[in-house]
């Protein structure tokens, strides 16, 4: 037998697949530290003065940017 658990949220089941979509968005006007848009194959990080970009191609091939 197999159990599913449901996340419930304000009275409603919580959406894991809408919920991806936002993990690394930035939140209002901030500018996010770490930032993936949904099926984007680029993650981007912030600390101080300084952007990192790492992305993969389809040929599963890495590229890594620094400012």
């Amino acid at each position: 037998m197999t159990r599913r658990c449901t996340v419930w949220r304000d009275g409603t089941p919580h959406d894991w697949a809408e919920h991806g979509k936002h993990l690394y968005c930035p939140v209002g006007d901030e500018v996010a530290v770490i930032e993936q848009g949904w099926n984007s194959s680029t993650l981007t990080g912030r600390t101080g003065n300084s952007v990192f970009a790492a992305t993969v191609s389809a040929a599963d091939m890495e590229t890594f940017n620094g400012e």
